[in-house]
């Protein structure tokens, strides 16, 4: 019988490797929902991003202060942030940013 522990140590290790780079690899994403006006911050890697792209940054504080910048009162701005969903406010919260 042959042994394959090394074969499967190789696999496991380009599998981890890989998988670690993809993490990385996501970036943080600031949306605006298209008819409620409100932003949210989503993984670029989501299987369907939801609303108007506004920002783009490597790391998820990054995101939630862009998303502050983005801030407005003006609803019919299409290009800022007239509010934020409850999760998204919650996701900031917890990496020490707040949004208006």
């Amino acid at each position: 019988m042959k042994d394959y522990k090394p074969v499967l140590l190789i696999a496991l290790t380009f599998s981890a490797a890989l998988a670690s780079s993809i993490a990385q690899a996501a970036d943080w994403q600031v949306r605006r929902g298209h008819s409620s006006g409100s932003c949210s911050i989503q993984s670029s890697q989501s299987l369907k991003p939801l609303g108007k792209l506004l920002a783009q940054k490597p790391k998820s504080k990054d995101a939630c202060i862009a998303a502050r910048s983005l801030g407005s009162k003006d609803a019919a701005n299409a290009s800022r942030c007239f509010k934020y969903t409850p999760n998204t406010r919650r996701f900031c919260a917890r990496r020490k940013v707040d949004l208006p």
